[in-house]
């Protein structure tokens, strides 16, 4: 008798555990698919239209990237995330801090479905936070949706909502809170034009891509976080717009600058330390009530550019080409782009004087080739790099040491992972570009102990030894093919 309730109990235990188990699956099943379909909960959202949500998500692609070797960005994986702008020319839009400047790397686009296909960069700016990368179209799903960009620009307390990836496609609701922001972020450092926005949720959302209006129209490009976690930075629409024509015809959009990095300062600093008159000042305040007592001014000159000489850290802008553009950092970027001449006129005070310069024009650039040897990736500076380490564009330089190389175990490297200098002779011999350097790379491995003479970060001179190590991996040039999209490698 035991023995039959023993069984029957065991019976009815296994039964339970089973049902309980097929249960967990179920639910599991359901909450997997719920967010592969992009349709899991969303908070706050209620007052948007669920069709619009919809579409948003199916707009919105995470873009997973694997750098395998960069000049200055980090390697190795992560996840960026993106929205589709042109189904028919498999077009996508995402971050350039994402996917990586001077970057070779692999990347895959996953849509709202769960499908993962490969990607390139098509182009990536070489100073704002905005990059495109293109999929072949017969790979996008059929009914994956089109981003639209909005006609109208982004407005003080308008309600806006954005998809973002929390182990799926997820959707919050925001506020714009403040217009005319400048953005700093990742490696670039560099100026651009953006808005303020918070979160409604305290739970808060990763990934954001999109920042959508209540029509579910683009209305900037998530690109970095306050120093509240709630708030955060969208860069303003105008750039991509500026940008799209040119790419839906297969051309790179022509950027230009002057050199200089913009900040604010406080009006009231101005009338105090610049002597600019109350009556101008007051006047200011009055054609740009959503300027918050800021104006624009020159913070920083990049060196070797057109503004070195003409400008100077402190002077304000008041007008570019004739036209006043208040606390508006996009449309000093945008004059500078659609310049018709080599130069752009400049209206600005400096100690309290009012005064026209005309300021040259320099194409911005990527770095379109790379030289490894010894652990350290060798380049010639962009704006970016440029600024981050005080020298003019295209001074020869390595950042990031490899451990255990031969670049990564001399006695003056050992303790940093970086290099921010400028180098300037190889074995005694000058060296200014990489054709210097490939040209004398045989040389040195063949000599095996050679000196490096540098200025480091603080532009002291200083020489050093390298001896190279055989078990190094071969030195390489990187070239980037701009019809294939691709990185071709050569061994030296």
């Amino acid at each position: 008798m035991y023995k039959k309730i023993t069984i029957l109990l065991t019976a009815v235990l296994v039964i339970a555990i089973s049902l309980f188990s097929f249960s967990l699956y179920i639910l599991r099943h359901d909450v997997e698919n719920n967010i592969q379909q992009g349709v899991n909960k969303s908070v706050g959202t209620s007052a948007i239209s669920p069709a619009i949500i919809k579409k948003a998500k199916r707009t919105t692609v995470i873009v997973k990237v694997n750098s395998l070797l960069s000049a200055y960005d980090e390697e190795g994986t992560r996840e960026a995330i993106g929205f589709i702008i042109d189904k028919a020319k498999g077009l996508i839009v995402t971050n350039a801090n994402g996917v990586g400047r001077a970057t070779k790397g692999n990347y895959k686009v996953k849509f709202y479905n769960g499908r993962c296909v490969e990607a390139k960069v098509l182009f990536c700016d070489p100073w704002a936070d905005y990059a495109f990368l293109q999929i072949k179209p017969q790979d996008i799903p059929k009914k994956a949706e089109e981003a639209k960009l909005s006609s109208k620009s982004a407005e003080e307390n308008q309600d806006i909502f954005m998809v973002g990836n929390n182990n799926g496609l997820f959707t919050c609701m925001g506020t714009i809170i403040q217009l005319n922001q400048i953005t700093t972020v990742g490696s670039s450092r560099l100026p651009m034009g953006t808005i303020l926005y918070k979160l409604n949720s305290e739970k808060g959302i990763f990934g954001i891509a999109g920042i959508f209006n209540k029509k579910g129209e683009i209305l900037a490009l998530h690109v970095g976080i306050h120093k509240t976690s709630m708030s955060r930075y969208g860069l303003y629409i105008d750039y991509i717009k500026y940008a799209l024509p040119f790419i839906q015809q297969g051309k790179n959009p022509p950027r230009k600058h002057i050199g200089t990095i913009i900040s604010y300062t406080l009006l009231d600093e101005v009338a105090k330390y610049v002597k600019i008159p109350n009556t101008e000042i007051e006047a200011y305040r009055e054609k740009f009530p959503n300027a918050f007592n800021r104006i624009l001014c020159v913070g920083g000159i990049i060196k070797g550019t057109p503004a070195e000489g003409i400008l100077q850290p402190g002077d304000i802008i008041k007008a570019v080409n004739g036209e006043e553009i208040g606390p508006e950092l996009i449309k000093l970027d945008l004059a500078m782009n659609q310049a018709k001449t080599p130069s752009i006129s400049l209206q600005i005070y400096r100690e309290g004087k009012l005064m026209d310069v005309s300021v040259g024009l320099y194409d911005l650039h990527n770095i379109t080739r790379m030289v490894y040897f010894g652990g350290a990736v060798f380049f010639e500076t962009d704006s970016v790099w440029s600024n981050n380490i005080d020298v003019p564009i295209g001074t020869l330089t390595f950042y990031k040491i490899e451990e255990g190389k031969s670049f990564g175990i001399a006695n003056f490297f050992q303790y940093s992972k970086c290099f921010n200098g400028q180098i300037i002779q190889l074995a005694g011999k000058p060296v200014s570009t990489l054709d210097d350097i490939i040209d004398i790379i045989p040389k040195l491995k063949e000599q095996k102990h050679f000196s490096i003479n540098y200025t480091d970060i603080h532009k002291k001179n200083r020489l050093g030894g390298i001896s190279y190590n055989e078990s190094d991996p071969s030195p390489k040039v990187f070239t980037f093919n701009k019809k294939t999209l691709t990185w071709e490698v050569t061994t030296i």
